[in-house]
């Protein structure tokens, strides 16, 4: 989905451009609904449902990722096969154990596409899974004992050196990215 910003996450970003550029390879004289038309009906042959135009609009435009892995990869072999791929149902002997590791491999691809889009959130929205682990790590981190770890490095040291209250890159030897030089590796 598109955030605030207008962008998309990483992998809903991902997805996103493999789709369009797998569409442009492979459409080339036909059209979207074409290719979904011809994914539903496969699905239709093992009974499973229809693909619907404006949610797989939603994959390509968003980057939004299918309710399940299944619904995508119908439409994605749809144009890989369209994009010169041959079916793998229609190979036999040593081609098709050729294709098979080829179209295995392709589908391996695509999960890890849909399982990294899957697993974001839109630009812009809190992530929410990781959220209760985070907020014990820094309430930990807040009460550890009160002080900053590296206090020496800002100018909070014991030695009666002048605190530092500007920003760093002005104060004690710091750089212009706001780092001291002290702490630069």
């Amino acid at each position: 989905m598109v955030g605030t910003t207008g962008e998309l996450s990483g992998g809903r970003q991902a997805l996103r451009i493999a789709l369009l550029e797998l569409e442009a390879t492979a459409l080339q004289g036909r059209d979207r609904t074409a290719a979904i038309r011809e994914a539903t009906k496969r699905r239709k042959e093992r009974q499973l449902p229809a693909l619907q135009p404006t949610t797989v609009g939603g994959w390509f435009e968003r980057g939004t990722p299918a309710k399940d892995f299944e619904s995508l990869w119908a439409l994605v072999e749809v144009l890989l096969e369209w994009s010169g791929q041959t079916r793998l149902g229609i190979l036999s002997g040593s081609a098709r154990a050729e294709a098979s590791g080829w179209w295995s491999g392709k589908r391996k691809l695509w999960q890890t596409l849909y399982r990294q889009a899957k697993g974001s959130s839109p630009a812009g929205a809190p992530s929410g899974g990781n959220r209760p682990a985070v907020q014990a790590y820094l309430e930990a981190v807040r009460g550890a004992d009160g002080s900053h770890p590296y206090a020496d490095a800002w100018g909070d040291d014991a030695s009666g050196d002048e605190q530092c209250s500007r920003p760093v890159d002005r104060c004690r030897g710091g750089n212009a990215k706001g780092v001291p030089s002290r702490m630069i590796l």
